[in-house]
């Protein structure tokens, strides 16, 4: 058993003694208080799962690797993945305008704009944050989206929710099926089973008593942000932006990708070979304003890893995503046959701080898969 924080027991689940520090580290950051009150951490080295482990408490008891979290942009890997899939059965044609895909027109930031300039975030969709469109009246939320695609800039900026909330639609238009269910599919498909992306899946959670509520107010005094666990929030749940997982879960995701992107995939389908492209930089990178962070996009993922902030040290192929609310991130690296995810329970804590103990944890276990 690990110890949490004041002094109680959190159940550890899979751990290879060459990541032992690993562990350490994340318990000592729990106790700290410095990013939350709990934690899970999930790491797999050449298809063997190395990592597997809760540590620290939430507001309800213990952490364990089964409780979902409010993971955010973390969502949009699936979404592109979901994207993917159909691109490989021949169902889209991800650099085909959008208005030649049935998209709603309204939605259309330029004539050219495909699918994959939305994944690249190159269409400057930036003017609605995820948190203004939360605070919108649902009945004005399509006229604030229809504003934010009529100002989108020229230039390149990252993305939170309006370019998501466009990608939902091409689901729609493509497979004549709401685009929760389509994105439900792809989670079921990789047996996902603490996943949800809709509110149907968010209350199935909540009656399996498997959400973490996460806390606020750290480091001095954690307060539960229940929020969380509300039906007003589940309702709010889509692919855009408002997926509940779990470390497990995402390091399983990426897992899956990691292993279709390698020089030696499992398969010969053509899902391989569109992940591949997906993952590879067609753009330079940029500066984001709104993230004061120099970002390489490709395919809905944070490619070169390391140059993204994700981890401290990574090869320059790998790929993932963070969340910005809750400490979430995830990364898969195919030249080091790792693949990792690490969330922390805290909400609305010091982002920076956030970003540098993730990327700690994360550059850790490839640091020690390296020696291995």
């Amino acid at each position: 058993m690990g110890a949490g924080v004041n002094g109680e027991q959190s159940p550890v689940g899979v751990v290879d003694p060459t990541f032992a520090p690993t562990l350490a580290r994340l318990e000592r950051t729990v106790r700290d208080n410095l990013v939350g009150t709990g934690a899970q951490v999930w790491a797999s080295v050449d298809g063997e799962v190395v990592l597997d482990v809760a540590v620290g408490s939430t507001p309800g008891g213990r952490m364990t690797t089964s409780l979902a979290h409010q993971c955010y942009c973390l969502g949009k890997p699936l979404v592109a993945l979901t994207l993917a899939g159909l691109a490989a059965d021949g169902i889209i044609d991800l650099e085909a305008p959008l208005a030649s895909i049935g998209c709603d027109v309204e939605l259309v930031p330029t004539p050219s704009c495909s699918v994959l300039d939305l994944l690249d975030h190159r269409v400057g969709l930036a003017d609605l944050t995820a948190f203004e469109y939360l605070v919108t009246p649902r009945r004005h939320r399509r006229s604030a989206i229809t504003r934010a695609t009529r100002a989108a800039a020229t230039h390149p900026r990252y993305s939170e929710i309006v370019a998501g909330v466009i990608l939902e639609d091409v689901l729609t238009q493509v497979t004549g099926r709401p685009a929760v269910e389509v994105v439900e599919q792809t989670i079921g498909d990789l047996g996902l089973e603490h996943t949800a992306v809709g509110p149907d899946g968010g209350r199935r959670l909540r009656e399996r008593d498997e959400i973490g509520v996460a806390v606020t107010g750290l480091p001095h005094r954690a307060a539960p942000f229940l929020f969380d666990l509300t039906d007003h929030a589940l309702d709010d749940l889509r692919p855009a932006f408002g997926i509940l997982t779990t470390a497990q879960d995402l390091g399983r995701l990426f897992e899956f990708l990691r292993v279709n992107v390698s020089d030696n995939p499992t398969d010969d389908l053509p899902l391989g070979a569109v992940l591949r492209r997906l993952v590879t930089p067609r753009h330079p990178s940029f500066e984001d304003p709104a993230t004061q962070r120099e970002m390489l996009m490709a395919g809905g993922f944070m490619v070169d890893a390391a140059r993204n902030g994700i981890v401290t040290r990574a090869s320059t192929n790998s790929f993932g995503h963070t969340s910005g609310v809750i400490g979430g991130a995830a990364v898969a690296d195919p030249t080091a046959g790792v693949s990792a995810a690490v969330i922390f329970n805290g909400a609305d804590v010091d982002p920076e701080l956030q970003q540098l103990e993730r990327r700690a944890i994360l550059g850790e276990i490839l640091s020690l898969a390296d020696r291995s």
